[in-house]
């Protein structure tokens, strides 16, 4: 199948593939085996502030906005790097 094909997929509204762990229906064979890693026991990125954990840092990373929103942790975005002080005097 051409590769548009399989992307018109997604938008169509038939779906043919359940999880079998959460039932969530996916539209392609492809979606779901991504989606049953989010089951897989081996999570080794784990939060410093709750007990949740991830398959990639990239997840991980986008779970700690979370934090940062609800004030538990300072956006390291805040940080304010000091400047080099001018060698003119």
């Amino acid at each position: 199948m051409s590769a548009l094909l399989e992307h018109a997929k997604v938008h169509d509204s038939e779906k043919p593939h359940r999880c079998p762990v959460c039932a969530k229906i996916l539209s392609s064979a492809a979606t779901l085996r991504v989606h049953r890693k989010t089951h897989m026991a081996d999570k080794p990125h784990a939060c410093s502030i709750c007990p949740r954990s991830f398959l990639k840092p990239c997840l991980l990373r986008q779970h700690m906005r979370t934090h940062i929103r609800d004030g538990l942790i300072a956006d390291p975005a805040d940080k304010v790097t000091p400047r080099l002080q001018s060698s003119f005097i």
